[in-house]
């Protein structure tokens, strides 16, 4: 018999090479969504960013019933739309602080995406080149 892993997960320590680097809000058709970026290495060994939603949040469940569960949350189930193409351009304040500014667009195979394929990871995570000397590893 076959374990079905349907509506089950695991969440485990953080990996040390998982580093938040930047945090905001991208608007995805007119919906605002909390993001977070995390430097990592791809499969090859490369330095990339993945991107991260918040799809829910956790409290701390308070509970005298040994089996009732550590913590309790609700989780925004969203079907995937569709794929998108991320542009990302650093920029500054005028206080100075850096931030970066996102973009997201149709993905489609023209020759725009075609030149962005060449920076393109095993993920399918493509980084910006002008972003490759910031990236905080």
């Amino acid at each position: 018999m076959q374990y079905d892993n349907t509506n089950k997960g695991a969440l485990w320590k953080t990996k040390e090479e998982y580093k938040v680097v930047k945090n905001g809000t991208i608007n995805m058709n007119g919906n605002d969504r909390r993001v977070i970026a995390v430097s990592r290495k791809n499969a090859r060994g490369e330095p990339i960013i993945s991107l991260y939603e918040e799809i829910g949040n956790l409290k701390k469940n308070e509970s005298d019933n040994e089996k009732s569960p550590t913590a309790k949350g609700l989780l925004d189930v969203r079907q995937l739309e569709s794929t998108k193409s991320v542009g990302v351009w650093k920029r500054n304040k005028k206080d100075g602080e850096e931030f970066w500014s996102v973009s997201i667009s149709d993905y489609s195979t023209t020759s725009e995406s075609q030149d962005n394929q060449n920076n393109q990871d095993l993920d399918n995570t493509t980084i910006s080149e002008d972003l490759e000397d910031e990236i905080p590893f």
